[in-house]
């Protein structure tokens, strides 16, 4: 589910899509946080195309772009991590 989102102009769009569950990126169907980081970390496509289960359009953004939006949140917000993925007990 994409839960919440940091402001940044990267993703002023994506407002419509919180609380939406995600289907798959690239194609790739995910089922974990974890999952999702590493079909993200290891595609070597330029674009990720984020589908979702629901009937609306795919996000489509530019993976060279959400690193740099990445430092930018990193630093505006003055936060360590740009990602929390812990392991359920």
């Amino acid at each position: 589910v994409l839960s919440r989102r940091l402001p940044d102009p990267i993703n002023t769009y994506c407002e419509y899509y919180e609380d939406l569950i995600v289907d798959s990126i690239n194609g790739t169907k995910v089922y974990s946080l974890k999952q999702m980081k590493e079909v993200i970390e290891k595609t070597n496509d330029k674009f990720l195309v984020i589908e979702f289960q629901s009937d609306v359009a795919p996000i489509v953004m530019k993976k060279e772009s959400i690193q740099e939006a990445n430092r930018r949140i990193l630093e505006r917000y003055n936060i360590n991590s740009i990602e929390n993925i812990a392991e359920a007990n």
